[in-house]
């Protein structure tokens, strides 16, 4: 699980200080907020590849894919972040 993008690990950061974690949840809007606009088109695919390894659950609701750091690979998610 190594080779994270400066984006992912932005992600990753952006949504542990903010304890986006298990329960509490941010649309892939909010998560675009504070990137610049070239970046915005590639943070789907990003997304992807964090809840394929892992370290972000996504839960699908009548309003939109909704996303969480999950709560079982905070450790993981510390480690990769360099806490």
């Amino acid at each position: 699980m190594d080779g994270y993008s400066a984006t992912q690990m932005a992600l990753l950061r952006k949504m542990y200080y903010d304890k986006v974690i298990g329960g509490k949840h941010h649309g892939e809007r909010e998560l675009c907020r504070g990137f610049p606009k070239e970046l915005k088109s590639g943070i789907e695919n990003e997304l992807k590849r964090l809840i394929k390894d892992g370290l972000m659950l996504v839960k699908t609701t009548n309003y939109g894919k909704q996303y969480s750091l999950n709560p079982s690979a905070i450790g993981i998610i510390r480690g990769i972040m360099g806490e």
